[in-house]
């Protein structure tokens, strides 16, 4: 049962990503927005598929990325200085890390 819900977590989490970088690109024309979202995206939705087989890479894979992608978000609100919706994700990320490292105990 835990691990369909990082499963479901995961896929949640690549789908908010890639509509936050759609978004992005249809708000402001960022393509750069739109490729990072579209390869993250698409990095945790392969990590989708090695949780459903049960292969331990998935577990990783979602981690590493997420952990990436807490770091650039967090990168990238101290040098907007703008926390909205920058903040939501980077947060997200670091629950979503936190979660499974305290799972493991």
């Amino acid at each position: 049962m835990k691990k369909n819900i990082y499963l479901v977590a995961t896929f949640i989490f690549g789908v908010l990503l890639l509509f936050g970088g759609s978004f992005a690109f249809y708000k402001t024309g960022s393509v750069p927005s739109l490729f990072s979202a579209s390869l993250f995206s698409l990095l945790l939705f392969a990590s989708c598929f090695g949780m459903y087989k049960r292969q331990r890479w998935g577990f990783v894979m979602a981690s590493a990325v997420t952990g990436v992608i807490m770091v650039l978000f967090a990168f990238r609100a101290s040098m907007t200085h703008k926390p909205i919706p920058i903040a939501i994700f980077s947060l997200s990320s670091a629950l979503f890390i936190l979660q499974r490292i305290l799972s493991r105990r």
